[in-house]
């Protein structure tokens, strides 16, 4: 498990042409809402580009990569919109709404809050927790479909994309497991560059190369592993 953790951030460098493929990228990180866009769509690319078998590493298209990381933010933000009509539903309200009530009350304007405030403002909470736990995988699955039939609507079929959380759970639990291992070893890193005076102006680059690049090894790796499974089922058919 260690070995495979380790070959999450060592992969690029197995390409002869990872410097040219991939320069531009850690100065991108210094730049604010253009390095989340950029190292989104660079993801993809890399999902894209396993899910099909070929060499990890795409050419750097910064235009691409810029349509690309624009397509998937919109996407996800869309997400943002479920627990909010579920809320609704539930008659709990939004929970901004929630959130004035705790100013007003704080306010000394306690009258203004409602006698189901508690059970609300609960629900709302849990509301949001319990989709954050199940969007994250649901939207990962989305890129891997994305990438596997190259139909960017793939990410916003979510009851599709949920439906893989459970088929392939077992698969997405190493995914996440890595995750938490590299966002300790990111913390880690960055809390270690940062007390050096020189070492802080690394942070952006250490937080978004290594989350960035083993999230796309890995998620790049169980789109191939799913194409597989696709292609031998396919042929077990037609035997």
């Amino acid at each position: 498990m260690i070995t495979g953790f380790i070959e999450t951030f060592r992969w690029p460098f197995r390409d002869i042409r990872w410097a040219e493929k991939t320069w531009p990228m850690p100065l991108l990180a210094f730049v604010p809402v253009l390095d989340i866009v950029a190292f989104e769509g660079w993801r993809i690319r890399v999902i894209k580009q396993m899910a099909r078998g070929a060499a990890p590493l795409p050419e750097f298209d910064f235009v691409e990569q810029l349509i690309e990381g624009i397509r998937l933010i919109l996407c996800r933000l869309l997400y943002v919109f479920v627990p909010i009509i579920v809320m609704n539903l539930l008659g709990s309200g939004g929970f901004i709404g929630r959130i004035l009530d705790i100013g007003l009350f704080l306010s000394g304007d306690g009258q203004a809050l409602g006698e189901d405030f508690i059970s609300d403002l609960l629900t709302n909470i849990g509301v949001i927790i319990a989709w954050y736990v199940l969007s994250a995988p649901a939207f990962h699955c989305g890129m891997i479909r994305y990438a596997l039939n190259d139909d960017w609507r793939c990410l916003l079929n979510i009851p599709m994309n949920i439906l893989w959380v459970l088929r392939y759970a077992g698969m997405f639990l190493l995914f996440y497991v890595y995750a938490v291992l590299a966002a300790i070893a990111i913390f880690l890193i960055s809390g270690f560059l940062t007390i050096t005076a020189v070492g802080v102006i690394l942070v952006p680059i250490a937080v978004f190369c290594l989350y960035y690049t083993m999230s796309a090894h890995e998620l790049g790796g169980l789109a191939h592993t799913i194409a597989e499974r696709r292609e031998r089922r396919a042929a077990a058919r037609e035997a």
